[in-house]
């Protein structure tokens, strides 16, 4: 998951969706989501290229705290 990345609030990522690339990143698995997000420090802004019903879309979201401190 995007933990640490508010997106629940404003809906941008959905059930569904299909993370492809973080930043200039391409997402293959569920590493390549860690390794792009360890690079990420609170306050950030990422960008998160998702498919989702054969549509490709990009979305910014900004990060909020690090992974670790979620409860």
């Amino acid at each position: 998951g995007l933990e640490g990345i508010s997106t629940a609030a404003d809906g941008s990522v959905t059930l569904g969706d299909v993370i492809t690339k973080i930043n200039d990143r391409t997402v293959k698995s569920g590493t390549d989501i860690v390794s792009a997000m360890d690079k990420v420090l609170p306050g950030d802004t990422v960008t998160v290229t998702l498919w989702n019903d054969d549509k490709v879309r990009t979305v910014t979201i900004k990060a909020d705290s690090p992974r670790d401190e979620q409860p």
